[in-house]
Formats: C-alpha cells, structure tokens, sequence
C-alpha cells in the first residue's frame, strides 16, 4: 500500500500529513492509482511505502519515502465527469527495493472476479463526514455483478452520474457501514487467489456517500487495463531506462 503526499517540507520537519490519495507499487518504479488524484505538474508528490500509523514519527522500520516524477501517466480515454477510464501510473525518481517492499501483480486481461471477496486498504474516512483515519484500514468486500450494481447505482442517482461501465469498472460492497470512502481513492482492491498470490483486481474510485446499504463502492477494474498498464511502462522504460521488464501475467519483481 501506497499513500501519496502533497509537497515535501513535511518529510525534514517531521509533521505527516493525511495523504490525498492512496496507489500501489506495482514494480521498482511505478506506481498504480486513480487518475482523479492526479496533481497539477506544479505540486510535488511524495509516496509513502510501507506506512502503517500517520501519528507514529518513529514509524520507520519499513517506511520509506519517494519522490514522484512528473511522468503522471493517465489514461488517454480518461473521463473527469463519469470517472471512466480512471487510472493512472506514477513514476518513482528512485526504485524501490523490492525485496523489502513486493510489488502487487495484476491480474490477467479480462479476469472475472464475480461473487469472489476482496480487500481494500487506505486512510481515508471510515464514516460519511468523518475525518480521515490515522492508522491504515482494511475491510473484506465481496464483488458484485455488474448489472445489480448498476440498476441500484441508477435508482439511487440516475442514468447519467449513476451509470455504471461494466467493460472497466466493477463494483463491490452494498452492506452498511462496509465501503471504501473518501481520502481512499487511488487504492487498491486486492483479491487473494488460491495458492496465496495477491492480485490488485480494482482501483478505488467513486460511490453515492460511503456505507449506505444497498449501494456499492466503484472500483476500475484493473484487469480491463492490464494490456495498457504493460504497454505503458515497458514503452517509458525501454526509452527512459531505470524501471523492470513486465509481461501480462504481473509486474513482479525488479
């Protein structure tokens, strides 16, 4: 897990700062999130891997901290009404080591996660209206058919700002009091597959509030971008060097 920071006086002063958005390292030098954290090119971003407790200043046995580039890479189709296509790559100036902190693989192109549970992981609120946790959460979801989530998402805010696509989005959730929330989007849906391998099958992205029975937290799903996420990187790596050869079947490890 990965918690994105806004600017750097922080790190020499010693004061941590909620983080705007949450992500996932997904090889040496990049970075999985959503792409409606993106900042301005102005605004440094510091990655946080390995946090645990934001109020802990000692905290740093597995902690460490990364500057962003400002290679910020959406997706070309990337809607900022709908939040279609929202996905995003960052790149670390420096690698990381990976024999401290494993990469999550992505799941293969067109992987059906259906009916499956899931995990999902930030510091953002854990109630609607209520402020940002200082210590990471975790919650177990299940995920749910495309057509419940969006006949119950439609109901509730209508066929426009309700609509869900089915082809690269995917959603889970709907019991009360169970959601992703606000200050978690840009993190990681995880699924555990049957030999105990980690998979990031969603993106935090958006919802109707948090927690409201029968309404489901909107993920991307990440295995509709699988093929992108590939191309994308080993293309900034094959002309920029620095990073790790991928293939469809995961980004692990440099």
């Amino acid at each position: 897990m990965v918690s994105l920071h806004q600017g750097s006086s922080w790190y020499s002063s010693g004061y941590r700062p909620f983080p705007f958005c949450g992500g996932s390292l997904i090889s040496s030098r990049w970075i999985l999130t959503a792409a409606h954290c993106v900042q301005p090119e102005s605004v440094k971003v510091m990655a946080t891997i390995g946090e645990h407790d934001l109020e802990i200043q000692s905290e740093t046995v597995l902690q460490a901290i990364w500057t962003v580039q400002n290679k910020r890479i959406m997706h070309p189709n990337y809607d900022d009404n709908l939040l279609k296509y929202d996905i995003c790559l960052h790149k670390l100036e420096t690698a990381a080591n990976t024999e401290m902190y494993t990469p999550v693989r992505l799941p293969l192109p067109n992987s059906d996660f259906v009916g499956k549970d899931v995990w999902v992981t930030g510091w953002g609120t854990t109630a609607e209206n209520a402020p940002q946790a200082a210590v990471l959460q975790e919650l177990k979801l299940s995920v749910i058919d495309d057509n419940v989530c969006n006949t119950a998402m439609v109901a509730e805010d209508g066929p426009y700002w309700g609509a869900i696509f089915g082809d690269i989005q995917m959603c889970a959730g709907g019991k009360l009091n169970k959601d992703s929330c606000a200050g978690d989007s840009g993190g990681p849906l995880i699924h555990e597959t049957a030999d105990g391998t980690f998979e990031q099958v969603g993106i935090v992205s958006w919802g109707i509030g948090c927690g409201r029975e029968g309404l489901y937290g909107v993920y991307s799903e990440v295995s509709a971008f699988t093929e992108w996420i590939v191309e994308t990187v080993n293309a900034e790596d094959n002309s920029g060097g620095g990073g790790v050869a991928v293939d469809a079947t995961g980004l692990c490890c440099a």
